[in-house]
């Protein structure tokens, strides 16, 4: 794959080192690849070729960046991979003159609720509200957990257009309450 011909190759003067992903039947393998020109005492000429299975590697370098960025119980960008993200963006949007929004979500009554139900449908109800906010945002929209009962979310555009997302978010979570065994929990949000 890495010269486009069979072996024996011509690897003239080849040297790489690299990643690839090597799909073998259902496994997906990925291999760091390393090649070397060798030059033997008597002018003979060759070449040695390295492949190192990382994948096992890989996937737990996915994994602690995974929960680096992401909120445990929420599965939705953290406070550290927000602001990480958010400056990005607000960056391109005062190079280019643009209006920027930032709105600070808020659960109404979560203290309430963890105090009448329980920490466990506190928990329940964090998930849900993140899951009914994540399927009414588009793209371009950064959704993160700010921390404890709060979110917060950017996007390009004016105050106008994040006064608008917000009382959409707040619509969509009031009509959704949360489901339990106990019944239907009520949840509203505060936005700002």
């Amino acid at each position: 794959q890495l010269t486009g011909e069979l072996f024996p190759a011509d690897l003239e003067a080849i040297s790489f080192a690299g990643k690839n992903e090597i799909t073998a039947g259902k496994l997906n393998r990925t291999y760091q690849i390393r090649i070397s020109s060798l030059e033997h005492a008597n002018y003979q000429k060759g070449h040695l070729i390295i492949l190192t299975d990382i994948t096992e590697m890989k996937s737990l370098q996915q994994q602690l960046e995974h929960q680096a960025y992401y909120d445990d119980l929420t599965d939705v960008f953290n406070r550290r991979a927000f602001f990480r993200e958010c400056m990005a963006e607000f960056t391109v949007a005062k190079d280019m003159s643009a209006p920027f929004t930032v709105i600070l979500i808020d659960i109404d009554h979560f203290k309430h609720v963890n105090d009448t139900y329980g920490h466990h449908t506190g928990d329940l109800l964090l998930k849900h509200v993140a899951d009914v906010c994540k399927s009414n945002l588009g793209n371009g929209r950064l959704f993160a957990r700010y921390g404890g009962e709060e979110f917060v979310v950017s996007l390009m555009g004016s105050i106008e257009e994040g006064a608008e997302a917000a009382e959409s978010l707040r619509r969509h979570v009031e009509a959704q309450p949360l489901h339990t065994e106990g019944g239907a929990i009520a949840v509203t949000l505060s936005c700002g």
